[in-house]
């Protein structure tokens, strides 16, 4: 067994999912770079992904001058996969990380040359044997007419030089240029010395600005008091459950996405069939995406246009409706759908959340079936 370390991406951090080289490895190692001094704490997702889903998430933060290592197992069944990173924190810092994993030469040889960190670009530093060659015999020519290694010159023969040596201190000089240079020394302070802060001034002004350790508590029943974005907060809450928050564009959101199932159903009365699920008015909702899957049956037509199957999400009442997704024609059969959404909801105390799949047309019978991913916010 032979390991070395191969470079899988250089990625820096956005704040939307960003996707290595193909990897089939477990062991990473993972270099921090950013360009300048953070006001607050630098968080990022780091996970696996395949086909678009991403799994496996955890949480990782900026460390300095440290190599960091994490281990994903490869899923059963799935020869490889990516590694997926996405930023959490929005400071106005350029962070940039390497992720690299740990190989087997001796199984994963031959490598290309671009497989290998920076031997292209040593390859391309050096010379061609023909240039060595060439080098060579021009070498040879100059060299013809120079001086011997060991020769001697006059003052004259060297231009300026005389000027040079005419502007130099004489040596008889130098004892008092020394006592003036002690006795200015003198005055200064030395190098290993102290101040108070009231000697830096606008110190004090700045420290009474922050704000005390004390009042951030790791775990508590009310938010921490002048938080930054990036900062975590787990809220203690009733028979001594807890919820983690993390501040993000000046709101407290939930640090773990949740999800709404909605199963297959199998009868479509009037054309449509849905799916009811209360909200708790109390927060708002970040909702993430609407992931769908059908499986269509039968021998009827479906085309897209006129015989086909859709699936609507809406926060609703009785008086309104508000459009949350929706996946548009679903043409083919076997296939699974992600729309985006990355929307914030206000649901009032009478709103709830609808799932309806409507059918146009002579669509031929159906299983469909979505999860809705969703984050709280804290009002």
């Amino acid at each position: 067994m032979l390991l070395a370390w191969r470079t899988i991406g250089n990625i820096q951090l956005s704040e939307q999912w960003q996707l290595t080289n193909i990897s089939t490895g477990n062991l990473y190692r993972i270099t921090h770079t950013i360009d300048g001094k953070p006001s607050g704490t630098l968080r990022a997702a780091i996970g696996q992904e395949v086909e678009s889903i991403i799994f496996d998430r955890r949480l990782i933060g900026y460390r300095s001058g440290v190599l960091e290592g994490q281990l994903f197992n490869i899923p059963d069944g799935i020869p490889s996969r990516r590694i997926a990173i996405q930023r959490l924190d929005s400071l106005p810092v350029n962070w940039t990380v390497k992720i690299e994993e740990l190989i087997d030469l001796a199984t994963e040889l031959p490598l290309s040359i671009d497989d290998i960190e920076d031997l292209r670009i040593e390859l391309n530093a050096k010379a061609a044997a023909s240039d060595v060659a060439a080098l060579s015999a021009t070498t040879a020519t100059a060299l013809s007419g120079k001086s011997p290694a060991i020769h001697q010159h006059e003052i004259a023969d060297i231009n300026g030089l005389a000027i040079a040596l005419d502007e130099k201190v004489e040596s008889t000089d130098l004892a008092a240029s020394e006592q003036l240079i002690l006795a200015q020394v003198a005055q200064k302070s030395s190098i290993g010395h102290s101040h108070a802060i009231a000697d830096t001034t606008g110190l004090q002004a700045s420290l009474d600005a922050k704000a005390d350790k004390t009042e951030l508590p790791k775990l508590s029943t009310t938010p921490p008091s002048n938080p930054t974005a990036g900062t975590i907060w787990s809220e203690l809450l009733s028979s001594n459950r807890v919820e983690t928050w993390i501040y993000i564009n000046s709101k407290w959101q939930t640090l773990s996405t949740y999800r709404f199932d909605f199963p297959s159903k199998d009868s479509f009365g009037n054309g449509f069939y849905s799916l009811f699920l209360p909200l708790d008015h109390r927060y708002d909702y970040l909702f993430i995406e609407l992931s769908t899957y059908c499986d269509y049956n039968g021998s009827s037509p479906i085309n897209g246009t006129t015989d086909f199957f859709n699936v609507v999400i809406w926060v609703t009442s009785d008086a309104t409706v508000n459009v949350v997704a929706d996946t548009g024609a679903l043409p083919n059969s076997e296939l699974k759908k992600v729309v985006t959404i990355n929307t914030i909801f206000s649901p009032t105390d009478k709103e709830f959340l609808e799932h309806r799949v409507l059918k146009t047309g002579s669509a031929p019978g159906v299983r469909i079936a979505s999860f809705l991913t969703y984050r709280l916010i804290r009002k």
